[in-house]
């Protein structure tokens, strides 16, 4: 039985799929005549807005809610229908149809012989605003760094206000306008055309913005810096017994900037009006810096001015009394001794600054007399002095009369007093 089956089924075997291959072709061929309709969706076609003025020229603002695209199914002919495309189907609205309700209906334009069936969402919905014009400075927003030895000031933006057109709600969250201008490694004066750019308080930009100006002009300077070194002297001379001692500034350098032509041909600043005359004690002057350049030169720093701070002392004179037994006798030979004569006292006086005399001692002096190589006898010896720097002497050479003679021998003036040694 089994074997009667399989005969049947391969019995004219090719007959029977040329069979099932000309009815495939019969088929196909009764459909492409016919044609059948079909039905499709196509999706996210964009809705055209249309006469948009209708509501601008009010002086408001539209902004779309909901319909900014559509979806349309359609009915038509299988050889068209699936050929379709969005770019086949136009959408679009007509602002002058808008609502009581701000809704407009979506039209729909088809090829011929195709059928819209529906159209999700029927209708654009819009809100509307007021339109306000507002003016705003625009601020200058570097980026970059200029060559170093060189700084870049204050620039120029030309229009410096510009008035930008908006819907209420957008131009209150406007923050700022900036001039974005990069000056990195620029060492001249700079000058450039940029748009202006819209800040929202977030920091966002903001696009949606007619400006009644598309770029601004801006001139950057740029100057040549360079640090001075700062000079005193004084426009004149100290009163008679006054001394100046010098003078400690605030700050020793300067920093300034201008052309490089200018800046390139100097080397200090020099503070040389102030007079010192009528002086009697240190003194500190404000010295204004800016008043000490050059035209075309400036300072390039926060403080305008330093402090002179002048030292000015008395000269004044001390003067010091020792008692003949108070000076010291040097290079005395072993065999020998010696005996002051003198009765009155030994003075001395030195001149100089208050400071310095103020610190002046008797012991620091040491009054002394040398005998080295003096014979036996009676001798007036110059006293000599542990002199103090920055001090003058200004008392007369004082001498002191002692004898000399060999140990155990007889003095000559019994009635001194005992000074042996």
């Amino acid at each position: 039985m089994e074997k009667m089956t399989i005969k049947r089924l391969t019995n004219n075997l090719g007959w029977k799929i040329l069979s099932l291959f000309l009815a495939c072709l019969l088929w196909l061929a009764v459909i492409n005549i016919e044609d059948p309709q079909v039905t499709t969706t196509i999706r996210g076609i964009a809705v055209e807005k249309q006469n948009e003025d209708a509501i601008t020229s009010q002086k408001q603002a539209i902004q779309y809610v909901a319909g900014n695209t559509v979806d349309v199914k359609v009915k038509g002919r299988r050889s068209v229908v699936y050929k379709l495309t969005s770019n086949n189907v136009k959408a679009y609205v007509d602002m002058r149809n808008l609502s009581i309700t701000d809704a407009v209906d979506i039209q729909i334009e088809l090829p011929n012989d195709v059928e819209l069936i529906s159209k999700t969402p029927s209708s654009v919905s819009v809100y509307r605003e007021k339109i306000i014009v507002k003016q705003i400075e625009v601020q200058y927003q570097k980026s970059g760094e200029v060559k170093a030895g060189f700084v870049d000031l204050n620039p120029t933006i030309t229009p410096n206000v510009i008035e930008l057109e908006a819907a209420e709600s957008t131009i209150y969250k406007i923050e700022k306008v900036v001039a974005p201008v990069n000056i990195d490694g620029i060492s001249g004066d700079f000058t450039i055309s940029v748009t202006p750019q819209i800040y929202d308080y977030a920091g966002s930009l903001v696009t949606d913005v007619d400006m009644s100006v598309q770029q601004v002009q801006v001139k950057v300077p740029v100057e040549k810096t360079k640090i001075l070194p700062v000079s005193f002297t004084p426009a004149d001379a100290v009163g008679e017994n006054y001394a100046y001692l010098g003078v400690t500034l605030s700050q020793t350098s300067v920093a300034v900037r201008g052309k490089p032509a200018l800046i390139d041909d100097l080397q200090e600043l020099s503070i040389d009006y102030i007079s010192i005359a009528g002086m009697t004690e240190k003194q500190t002057v404000t010295v204004n810096l800016a008043k000490l350049l050059p035209d075309g030169v400036s300072l390039n720093q926060d403080n305008s001015t330093l402090d002179a701070e002048i030292e000015i002392e008395p000269i004044v004179t001390q003067e010091f009394s020792f008692a003949p037994t108070e000076v010291e006798v040097r290079s005395l030979p072993e065999n020998k001794e010696w005996l002051v004569l003198s009765e009155n006292p030994v003075k001395v006086r030195y001149r100089g600054i208050e400071s310095k005399i103020k610190l002046l001692t008797k012991d620091s002096l040491q009054p002394h007399i040398s005998v080295e190589g003096l014979s036996n006898g009676i001798h007036a010896v110059m006293v000599q002095w542990q002199d103090p720097d920055e001090l003058e002497r200004i008392s007369a050479d004082d001498r002191l009369t002692v004898e000399i003679f060999d140990k155990e021998a007889e003095k000559t003036v019994e009635t001194s007093p005992a000074n042996n040694r």
